[in-house]
């Protein structure tokens, strides 16, 4: 658990630094933005204070080397590029989490880990919509959904390198990787 909330947590530290640079980047947008960045301030907050009750692990390099490559991609392009991939990153987190918490995983069912985990995965969603309506805004649908699916196949790549993560939490890595693969259909569309 340790080492797949070390991977949540490198993301919401990277979502931290392009919200920023967003409200910099699309002034329109400022408040939404800075709405999002205030909550991905508290995500951050929230898995650190999870992961100080952990028992320690060894961090998983490969996975976090990937998983930081995948978010220093979100930092190129125009706004709407940018916000394309965070959305397909964001909705790719629902996923993920919506998995991590089904029942049958090995995650205690009552405590704060699954009450952060619900938080965390029921604001990405909000942030889904945010990102996609300045994306729309921003950007051709074609080209921001090419963007999305280049980021999906990268996310992929990234959380392979976490598969035995996965199993030992009870998660199917192959399932839990194929619903992340696909773009969701209605993602980026107007």
């Amino acid at each position: 658990m340790a080492r797949m909330l070390s991977l949540l947590g490198c993301g919401e530290e990277a979502a931290c630094l392009s919200f920023d640079r967003l409200q910099r980047m699309a002034p329109a947008a400022h408040d939404a933005l800075a709405a999002v960045a205030r909550d991905e301030r508290v995500h951050d907050a929230l898995l650190r204070g999870l992961l100080a009750r952990l028992p320690p692990a060894g961090p998983n390099s490969r996975a976090l080397v990937a998983m930081r490559s995948v978010h220093k991609g979100l930092g190129q392009g125009d706004p709407g590029l940018q916000c394309a991939g965070i959305a397909a990153l964001d909705s790719a987190v629902c996923t993920l989490l919506s998995g991590m918490l089904r029942r049958g995983t090995h995650l205690p069912w009552h405590g704060p880990l699954r009450a952060v985990l619900r938080k965390i995965r029921d604001d990405e969603a909000r942030h889904v919509a945010v990102t996609q309506a300045i994306a729309l805004r921003n950007g051709e649908t074609n080209k921001l959904r090419a963007a999305a699916a280049q980021l999906r196949h990268d996310l992929v790549v990234a959380l392979t390198l976490a598969g035995n993560d996965f199993e030992a939490l009870g998660i199917d890595p192959d399932r839990t990787l194929a619903a992340i693969a696909g773009l969701p259909t209605g993602l980026l569309r107007s």
